[in-house]
């Protein structure tokens, strides 16, 4: 349910921009946030799988450790972000694309405004404070959305006023988990030498893998906008923002995955992390397919739900990606037993190996077919070869079977439908 709360106001966001920014204003807006989302992620994933697997059931003296150590290299990361893009902005600011002026510009100011925030999320993902990160979500959309709808359709502001009520909005969060001591500063004097050079250790290959991994994502947006530009943007976007709601249970999954596994890594023993990874997988298969078959059906009455009329042309657009969203959770719980396994550079590698084959391909879908349905058709390609490559480096540090994926499904049926034969019989 908070899921879809929070899946709901985001969409209620989109859908209000899409269908008062024209295609350029709502294409340059969609930019700004690929690019900060390419920033934070740097920033992000340097801490978070570490932070997942040293505090999975660790005692609150060596929580405290590591939260000091991530937030001294959350905050190196900040600073050396920053100055790149004021050298960017003073060597090369006049020749920069007018839409990505916005984000030039501002970038060092909401980097700093978010830092407590985007902290906050991780320290209470890695305390498995579950409920309290769904509280502060639903604040940061719902107040968001609030301000967009008052700026877009009552003040008729633009792209700038958007940008304002996002800063607001970050900053709201930020000020809220430093009072009530969601993301803990005093962790900071906490720590010890020995506990930095782990989370740094583990975070080069975890930051170098989640850029990788968001390039994987927003490449395309990056490549659609260099040869087709902004508006074009806007129409490849619009479809994907159903992928993201067909992603949100893989996502959820995964992070409760993390540390369930971890805690059978730190505990000596990983037999049964193959099972836990192709349960999850055969869970959301369970999820999934009737989710994509609906939307399949339905994609021209979504894209108008989602984006409004003028976005309605692509619902072809959009059966692709469904068709392209089957394989994702088994192409994600790959990477992420890697990772905890201890094998990050493997998982690397495979993001790498499948981020090459999308930016070529994309590249030569657009200036071979001219069509942005191209481009996601290269995206299925990308990922198939991801998971090959996942299956077989896999296959040499951990026993799985596919089988698995059908008996742990079959055994979630079997408790579901006792479940609902109990009820009854107590209704009786």
């Amino acid at each position: 349910m908070n899921n879809v709360v929070m899946s709901g106001l985001t969409l209620l966001t989109f859908r209000d921009m899409a269908a008062t920014l024209n295609p350029i204003e709502f294409g340059t807006w969609i930019l700004f946030l690929a690019t900060l989302s390419l920033a934070e992620t740097i920033r992000t994933m340097a801490i978070f799988t570490p932070l997942m697997k040293f505090m999975a059931g660790s005692s609150k003296e060596s929580q405290d450790l590591y939260s000091g150590a991530g937030w001294w290299v959350f905050i190196l990361i900040t600073l050396v972000l920053i100055l790149i893009d004021v050298l960017v902005l003073m060597i090369w600011g006049k020749t920069i694309k007018p839409e990505y002026q916005l984000f030039i510009h501002w970038f060092p100011l909401f980097f700093i405004i978010s830092l407590p925030a985007n902290f906050a999320y991780i320290q209470l993902q890695a305390e498995e404070k579950y409920s309290i990160i769904v509280l502060l979500r639903i604040l940061n959309l719902g107040l968001f959305l609030l301000l967009v709808i008052l700026g877009i359709n009552f003040l008729k502001g633009g792209v700038p006023y958007i940008f304002y009520a996002y800063i607001i909005t970050w900053l709201t969060c930020s000020l809220i988990a430093l009072v009530l001591k969601l993301a803990p500063l005093t962790t900071l004097f906490k720590t010890k030498w020995a506990s930095f050079k782990e989370v740094f250790g583990m975070a080069k290959y975890a930051m170098i893998t989640g850029v990788s991994s968001n390039l994987l994502r927003s490449s395309d947006t990056f490549i659609i906008n260099q040869l087709l530009g902004p508006q074009m943007v806007a129409a490849y976007r619009a479809p994907e923002k159903i992928l993201e709601l067909i992603e949100l249970p893989i996502r959820t999954m995964a992070v409760t995955a993390i540390p369930e596994m971890a805690r059978e890594i730190n505990s000596g023993s990983k037999n049964e992390i193959g099972k836990i990874m192709m349960r999850n997988v055969g869970v959301l298969c369970l999820i999934l397919i009737p989710l994509i078959m609906i939307s399949f059906i339905f994609a021209p009455f979504l894209m108008f739900i989602i984006a409004g009329k003028a976005y309605m042309g692509s619902a072809g657009l959009l059966r692709i990606f469904l068709i392209y969203s089957l394989l994702l959770p088994l192409d994600r719980f790959f990477s992420i037993t890697l990772e905890v396994l201890g094998k990050a550079h493997l998982t690397l590698m495979k993001v790498l190996l499948m981020l090459l084959i999308n930016i070529i391909g994309d590249i030569y879908c657009i200036n071979h077919f001219g069509t942005i349905a191209s481009v996601s058709g290269n995206s299925f390609i990308m990922l198939m070869v991801g998971i090959i490559f996942g299956h077989f480096i896999l296959k040499r540090y951990l026993n799985f079977s596919y089988s698995n994926i059908w008996i742990e499904t079959s055994k979630i049926l079997k408790s579901w439908r006792n479940q609902i034969i109990n009820k009854k019989l107590f209704i009786k």
